[in-house]
């Protein structure tokens, strides 16, 4: 073939792919529909924080990196855009799918630094491992040794709940190095404690390592060590971090843990009695700040900022923790909440935590309300929740009729009310409340042999929640009203404080609801207004 004939068929072959790559660029560069994203610059992050001795938690334990979100967190995150396939040239299509290959997306590269084993050998640092934690610390084998396994444990968790990691480029395992110091200058001087790491008093964390004081008691020990863990795992990928209650919450959640009857490691468990969680101390806390009128609502705690963490201690901490148990184990928010851990290192997490509690945040803050003023050791967040219901309205001459289950809490009366109601209510039949030495039979007004939340156990209760509609959405124009535990035990008359639906229960202790027989068969009445 002649020079001058194969340089024609070059340009007519450029030619022909001119266009095909000038329409490449076009797409590229033009944006689509959704416009613009704003670049995310509230990173969360965490200082050094003291818990108070009698109300430990794990306070100060969560260091974010101070500079490895900085460029994940300006960068716009960019939009997902669907290609209409009508509007799609079928020969092209073929085309880009053969030609323009997806970037393979990784984790960050394992880039823990090597560690001298003789030189902290010689300083009496041992070294524990398993396949998720290498371990070094100065404390005897027998308070050490079995952490890593525990991680190991965890980690399995961690992946139910959040999903899989993604693979580094290397292809190695994911693992993380934790150092529990007794004596910080001995991890100083085998240069396992940076100088440039900020002071902490129970732990810290950055990238996948963490550092760990040692504490006064066994569980909190091993509390720390998966609390910090857990916090390597979430900010394993780059960019824009949840908010700080998000983060503080779910490791404090993850590190709560106790061994069942098999000997077996139980995690993210709601403490069951303070002796078999010593050290934390978010209930007697939250139990304090209640006592103290500041309690927090549902809206306050997600707009906690890294100020309030820093000034008032442990309490956000708790309050986090708190909520994020709540949330995880409702059966009305639990699978929307768990959506939200799939968008760790997403501005998505921000539009979806508003978005997904938006239609009934009304009736998810008067739970929480009464969650909170209920809070015990034990108190099992399934039995509690509030089986919302649609309402019936009832004439003034019209008796309304329902039954009470003596074993479940809150129950809707169907009956739908306003504030300044006046309603006669008659309770017949009896219920079993306990059965030991004998069982104990109680009529409305409950047995005074024993008190419950201030109140004779068996007593017939009531309580004024917001109504639903027949999709379980809060109707319009209702707004939050101060929770009241109506005392229905004695009074035949009462007044309602309050607009929306009635709810009874037989008052019991929470944890004890199971073994209880029986109902209450309800009449109420509404007596028209005086006239004056």
């Amino acid at each position: 073939m002649s020079v001058r004939r194969s340089h024609a068929i070059r340009c007519m072959t450029r030619c022909r792919l001119l266009p095909r790559l000038l329409l490449l660029t076009c797409l590229v560069l033009i944006p689509g529909c959704g416009g613009s994203t704003t670049p995310v610059d509230n990173k969360p992050t965490s200082d050094a924080i003291t818990p108070q001795p009698e109300d430990s938690i794990a306070a100060d334990s969560v260091a974010t990196d101070p500079t490895a979100n900085d460029a994940a967190s300006s960068r716009p995150v960019a939009p997902i855009r669907m290609r209409p396939a009508a509007a799609a040239n079928a020969d092209y299509t073929a085309e880009l799918d053969t030609t323009v290959k997806p970037r393979p997306v990784y984790r960050p590269s394992d880039n823990r630094p090597q560690r001298d084993e003789q030189r902290a050998a010689e300083l009496g640092i041992a070294r524990y491992a398993s396949s998720r934690l290498i371990l070094y610390t100065d404390l005897p084998a027998e308070k050490a040794k079995h952490l890593p396994a525990l991680v190991d444990a965890l980690y399995t968790h961690w992946v139910d709940y959040f999903g899989d990691l993604l693979p580094n480029r290397e292809g190695t395992e994911y693992q993380l190095t934790g150092y529990l110091m007794q004596d910080p200058e001995a991890f100083r001087a085998a240069g396992m404690l940076p100088e440039n790491l900020p002071f902490f008093a129970h732990g810290r964390h950055l990238g996948l390592e963490f550092w760990l004081n040692e504490q006064e008691f066994d569980y909190y020990r091993e509390h720390l060590v998966l609390h910090e863990a857990t916090h390597c795992f979430m900010t394993t990928m780059p960019g824009p971090l949840p908010p700080l209650w998000y983060m503080e919450g779910m490791a404090e959640r993850f590190a709560l843990h106790r061994a069942d009857e098999h000997g077996r490691s139980r995690f993210a468990v709601f403490p069951t009695t303070p002796q078999l969680h010593r050290g934390f101390g978010g209930i007697e806390l939250i139990r304090r700040e209640l006592r103290e009128q500041r309690g927090l609502s549902v809206t306050q705690i997600t707009q906690l900022s890294e100020a309030d963490f820093a000034r008032s201690k442990t309490v956000p901490y708790a309050w986090s923790w708190l909520l994020c148990h709540f949330l995880s184990t409702h059966p009305r928010y639990q699978q929307r909440f768990q959506q939200l851990g799939q968008h760790l290192s997403s501005r998505a997490f921000y539009d979806l935590q508003t978005d997904s509690f938006r239609p009934d945040l009304l009736l998810l803050e008067a739970e929480w309300t009464h969650f909170v003023q209920s809070l015990d050791y034990g108190l099992d967040v399934a039995t509690f929740a509030i089986p919302f219901a649609p309402t019936t309205a009832v004439g003034s001459s019209d008796p309304f009729e329902c039954a009470v289950d003596a074993s479940r809490g809150w129950q809707s009366s169907g009956l739908s009310v306003a504030i300044g109601d006046r309603l006669t209510i008659e309770a017949r039949g009896r219920v079993v409340v306990a059965h030991n030495p004998r069982p104990w039979e109680s009529e409305r007004q409950g047995i005074t042999i024993r008190y419950v939340s201030g109140r004779p156990v068996g007593r017939l209760l009531g309580l004024v929640l917001p109504s639903v509609d027949a999709q379980g959405l809060p109707l319009p124009a209702q707004q939050s009203q101060p929770l009241q535990i109506l005392d229905l035990g004695e009074a035949a008359e009462f007044d309602i404080p309050a607009t929306g639906t009635l709810y009874l229960r037989v008052n019991d202790d929470w944890r004890e609801l199971e073994d209880n027989i029986g109902t209450f068969d309800v009449s109420i009445l509404r007596k028209e207004p005086t006239q004056q």
